[in-house]
């Protein structure tokens, strides 16, 4: 599913990214997006007035943190109003993650992926070097897209012959 947010047109801001897709895997990922638009001078007033719809919508939008609310700011470059806050936020969030021991799950989990890739590979290569079973296996393949055969059963068979072949030899 995709969601393309949709206001005013009036040129005052803008919206980065302009839409997200969520699938089965990320729909409950965190989404960070960006609302760019003047927040000093004449703009001020709708700045706020955005500010605050952002915070009403961000609960439907986003996954509850155990954090506390996500935060929104407003920031002019112009004057250099609420950097100070945004680097403030950036730094407590780096805090909380590292205390939760987020990013260190984050890599544990990457190297466990990373490992399960080269244990597949591996064993693929080392099933493919096995006489006979690649043509196998192509055999295979052409009668499970023809509905000859259930993927199951070609599974087992291809499997069933590298296991035994070394015994059998």
């Amino acid at each position: 599913m995709t969601v393309t947010p949709a206001g005013s047109d009036d040129g005052a801001a803008s919206l980065a990214p302009a839409s997200w897709t969520f699938t089965a895997d990320n729909w409950n990922m965190a989404r960070i997006f960006t609302v760019s638009g003047a927040a000093d001078g004449d703009s001020r007033q709708a700045a706020r007035l955005a500010v605050t719809e952002i915070r009403r919508a961000l609960p439907l939008l986003a996954p509850t943190s155990q954090d506390g609310p996500l935060p929104v700011l407003t920031i002019s470059a112009a004057t250099g109003s609420g950097v100070g806050k945004l680097w403030d936020r950036i730094v407590e969030h780096r805090r909380l993650l590292d205390a939760s021991g987020g990013p260190a799950r984050r890599r544990a989990r990457g190297r466990l992926a990373w490992m399960q890739v080269l244990l597949e590979r591996g064993l693929l290569e080392q099933f493919e070097s096995q006489p006979g079973l690649a043509d196998r296996r192509t055999d295979l393949e052409q009668a499970v897209e023809q509905g000859e055969v259930t993927p199951e059963s070609a599974v087992d068979e291809l499997v069933s012959s590298a296991v035994c072949r070394p015994f059998l030899e």
